[in-house]
């Protein structure tokens, strides 16, 4: 490293780097960078979707049904911030084996985001799923498959266990290669299609037509009701018709009532202003002539 003009405070500086020091980490990867100007970026473990010649939804349905599958699966506890639980082939338990793994509850913008794409594609998110709808959790589960012989058996087992459930569409349960090559169009249709059966809704029957629509549970908004007007709050009254309206969530109620009638109002009268006559005027005011005359001779 010495010989390709790195300064050596950047070498012997191993303390610092530990410690966090800007200027020194900063430093270093300034000086590599301008040796190594044109490293091969890392490709990912899985690339983005693959594309086949299957009939899919259009562009514009995809994404909702995109967001409706990521808020689903994010309300089912099955997305982890840091990594999965170790394999649980010869101790399978009801519970995350990883008392350190969290959650992540809020929904990912996309399915390819690296804590959603990468576990569909090996299997350990649609077996989690499958644990999460039915109660138990699938056992001989490879939580950290490493080749494609291992993903192609968890995607399998997730399928296995669907396809002996009841109300669920065996449409695309035998596409596990399709799934595990990042086929779009079996993906987000197999999640559908275990949204349905989660929910209910009768399963599907066919591969995907052109001009289907997609199974989408929107998302719920709060609303707020009016209040009853003898609570003391303007609104409508229980018993009126509009009682079940709801106020925008900008929309604010009075804390007062206002007065729906107004009395007769006279503004009191004041006592009159007291009255002197013009004599008793000028001798209150005005010093009398004798005065006046006294006191400029003491002046002069």
């Amino acid at each position: 490293m010495r010989c390709r003009n790195i300064p050596s405070v950047y070498l012997y500086s191993t303390e610092q780097i530990l410690k966090g020091h800007e200027q020194i980490i900063w430093g270093l990867l300034y000086h590599l960078m301008q040796i190594f100007p044109a490293v091969a970026s890392c490709k990912p473990e899985f690339p983005v979707y693959s594309s086949s010649n299957m009939q899919g939804y259009t562009a514009a349905h995809n994404f909702r049904l995109e967001q409706s599958l990521l808020h689903w699966i994010a309300s089912m506890g099955v997305l982890y911030i840091t990594d999965p639980p170790p394999d649980d082939t010869t101790t399978p338990t009801s519970t995350p084996t990883s008392s350190s793994m969290q959650v992540l509850h809020v929904p990912p913008e996309d399915m390819e985001s690296p804590y959603v794409f990468p576990y569909i594609r090996n299997g350990t998110l649609l077996c989690d799923l499958v644990s999460a709808i039915e109660g138990p959790r699938l056992t001989g589960v490879f939580r950290n498959p490493k080749i494609k012989g291992t993903c192609l058996a968890n995607l399998r087992k997730a399928m296995k266990a669907l396809r002996q459930k009841k109300g669920m569409s065996k449409v695309y349960l035998d596409m596990a290669d399709l799934v595990y090559n990042g086929d779009k169009v079996v993906i987000l249709a197999l999640l559908e299609d275990m949204h349905r059966y989660y929910n209910g809704i009768p399963p599907r029957t066919h591969l995907i037509q052109k001009g289907d629509a997609p199974y989408i549970v929107a998302r719920p908004t709060a609303q707020v009701s009016r209040p009853n007007a003898n609570s003391g709050k303007i609104g409508n009254s229980a018993g009126s018709s509009s009682a079940n309206v709801h106020l925008q969530a900008t929309e604010l109620w009075a804390s007062v009532p206002y007065p729906s009638s107004f009395n007769s109002f006279e503004p009191p009268t004041a006592p009159p202003e007291p009255f002197l006559p013009s004599t008793q005027l000028q001798t209150s005011l005005l010093p009398s002539p004798s005065k006046l005359k006294e006191q400029h001779d003491q002046q002069s």
